[in-house]
């Protein structure tokens, strides 16, 4: 995709030089979550083991379920872990810690091995961590999906996760772990020492720190003026653009627009006025930060063409699908 001999950012560009182009925000945050100790990705696919194990066989499945049914549990089934859905590590972890009892019951009663896994205070610990630092990165990956979302909203997301993680180790190295609600509790129930798991979860709040700095790299501090022009200053504007930003400060009637709409209708109803400061706010916020739209388009696809529908024109169909105008 971006080669620079043929890749298709190189064929663009060669077209149209002025092109721009830019990864996927949420992909890169996808991306910057893979890396972890050992130690944890070893918990991470025993616990995708254990799901498989269950979820693999349908008259496991379904003699799973059933136990649920009898023993009363919230849910009745666990959830599959997919490599390419972003969300799932998260879900399919917190899943099975909830069902925790039940699946031990279950790898007892037809004789697994893997029932030792959940009989081991440590691993159970190391679980629950899983569980509430993917919770965390969810909760990440799902504010940043969106139809108006812009590069500035998102990359201020990813840096109050940044700073959240350096809240998070401050609190580690206090031996203060309350900000992961279920490793707080498993380890007040399991009654395991916590020091050599601090160091593990300290060490894997570092690497996650470390691995975002990599794949977020921009500085858009230079851009405060974009976000709100009438209280940030724009320092390293052209004279002629900084003149305008003085201008459109003290007009005052631009304020209540300001107020009432979104960021890039602000800047693009005073085009006419402010063409210099306007153009250059408007071509940082027009292109896609992620590619939700996209995947959004997709999923609207995919639920149109089922096996009942044999036309293939689909156009008009999913023009409506995608439309924020109610019929």
């Amino acid at each position: 995709m971006t080669g620079r001999v043929s890749g298709l950012v190189t064929r663009v560009q060669n077209l149209a030089p002025l092109a721009k182009w830019t990864h996927c925000m949420i992909h890169r945050e996808s991306l910057a979550s893979k890396k972890m100790p050992e130690c944890l990705e070893t918990v991470l696919k025993q616990a995708v083991q254990i799901v498989n194990f269950i979820k693999a066989c349908p008259l496991n499945a379904r003699l799973f379920s059933l136990l649920c049914q009898k023993l009363g549990a919230e849910h009745e089934q666990l959830l599959f872990h997919t490599e390419v859905h972003w969300l799932s590590r998260g879900r399919v972890l917190h899943r099975l810690y909830e069902l925790r009892s039940e699946v031990k019951t279950f790898l007892v009663n037809v004789r697994s091995d893997l029932a030792w896994y959940l009989d081991d205070p440590l691993w159970l610990a190391q679980l629950s961590y899983l569980v509430d630092i993917f919770e965390r990165l969810n909760s990440l990956n799902t504010s940043m999906q969106g139809r108006d979302a812009n590069i500035l909203l998102l990359s201020d997301k990813v840096s109050a996760f940044v700073g959240k993680l350096d809240l998070w180790r401050d609190r580690l190295i206090n031996k203060n772990v309350d900000m992961f609600p279920n490793f707080a509790d498993c380890v007040q129930e399991t009654g395991i020492n916590i020091f050599p798991l601090i160091n593990t979860v300290a060490q894997h709040v570092e690497g996650l720190k470390q691995q975002f700095g990599r794949y977020f790299t921009e500085d858009f501090s230079s851009f405060a003026w974009v976000r709100d022009p009438f209280i940030c200053p724009g320092k390293d504007l052209p004279v002629d653009m900084a003149e305008q930003l003085v201008e459109l400060k003290c007009d005052t009637r631009l304020l209540d627009l300001y107020s009432s709409s979104s960021l890039p209708s602000f800047w693009l109803s005073v085009m006419p006025e402010y063409p210099q400061l306007a153009d250059a706010a408007v071509k940082l916020l027009l292109p896609f930060a992620s590619t939700y739209l996209c995947e959004a388009g997709f999923s609207k696809l995919t639920a149109l063409k089922t096996k009942y529908r044999n036309r293939l024109q689909v156009e008009d169909d999913l023009g409506l699908a995608l439309s924020n105008i109610e019929p």
